[in-house]
């Protein structure tokens, strides 16, 4: 199904908004890339990050984790989340105010 929007609509397993992100790998359970795009969910926002305050949450480990997983991706890879406006790997890099830096190197 086109969505009017230059690409087009992919099945993806939905995965709980809630889950801990203090487990290891707690970025990988909460977003999906399809070809250019990632669908980041409620992990990365445009100039934010997933809740931390809720059971279980840890702020330390969601930095990392999207530090680690999603800041190493391509610059130019479209990041959709699962609310709120389209921003990019590599403007996130560089103006998040919790996970960029101006000195940011997209991949």
């Amino acid at each position: 199904m086109s969505t009017g929007t230059g690409f087009r609509s992919a099945r993806a397993r939905s995965t709980s908004s809630t889950r801990p992100a203090t487990r290891r790998a707690a970025c990988r359970s909460g977003w999906r890339r399809r070809g250019d795009v990632l669908f980041s969910g409620d992990t990365l926002f445009r100039r934010s990050i997933g809740r931390t305050d809720l059971w279980g949450g840890s702020q330390e480990q969601i930095l990392e984790s999207i530090k680690r997983e999603l800041l190493t991706l391509p610059g130019g890879l479209r990041v959709v989340p699962g609310h709120g406006p389209e921003t990019t790997i590599a403007e996130e890099g560089r103006r998040n105010p919790f996970v960029g830096n101006a000195g940011y190197k997209p991949a």
